[in-house]
């Protein structure tokens, strides 16, 4: 089964960091990919620092709410699920 974890950054760098090591934990090698809907440039800069090189990050150019954050994550993944 091809399978992508899609989660949304606003404002919530940390929680974000935690859930996708979470993610890792639970099923190593999985495709994951980060959109974040803040408008901050510090917090996509320390959200960029604290994820792992193989989770795929998208900057959305605001927040265009959690909906439209999922499209925009699900457009960057091969994965059905």
């Amino acid at each position: 089964m091809n399978v992508c974890a899609v989660l949304v950054n606003y404002r919530a760098t940390g929680e974000i960091a935690r859930a996708v090591m979470s993610v890792l934990a639970d099923a190593p090698g999985i495709d994951i990919v980060v959109v974040d809907n803040s408008d901050d440039p510090q917090e996509w800069a320390h959200l960029e620092s604290m994820l792992p090189l193989s989770v795929r990050r998208v900057r959305a150019p605001g927040n265009i709410c959690f909906g439209q954050g999922c499209n925009l994550a699900m457009g960057q993944t091969q994965a059905s699920f």
